[in-house]
C-alpha cells in the first residue's frame, strides 16, 4: 500500500521536473517489480530466519534439559 507513496517521493525528489503523466506513467512501469523485490526483502528474515529460530530453540533447550 505505501509503495506508491514512496515510488512517488523517490521520483520527486530525483526527477522534480517531469510532469504529473510521466511521473504516473514511470511509477507504473516499476510498481510490480518494486512490489516483488519489497516482498522477497522479508523471505530470509521470516522464512530462513523462523525455521532456523526453531531448529536453533528445540537444540538449545534440549541441551539445557528443558522439555520441548
Amino acid at each position: 500500500m505505501a509503495v506508491p507513496i514512496h515510488l512517488m517521493g523517490l521520483d520527486l525528489y530525483n526527477r522534480p521536473d517531469v510532469t504529473l503523466g510521466e511521473r504516473i506513467s514511470y511509477i507504473r512501469s516499476i510498481y510490480f517489480s518494486t512490489v516483488g523485490l519489497r516482498m522477497l526483502r522479508f523471505l530470509p528474515a521470516y522464512g530462513f530466519g523462523g525455521i532456523a529460530n526453531i531448529e536453533l530453540r528445540k537444540y538449545f533447550k534440549k541441551s539445557f534439559g528443558e522439555e520441548i
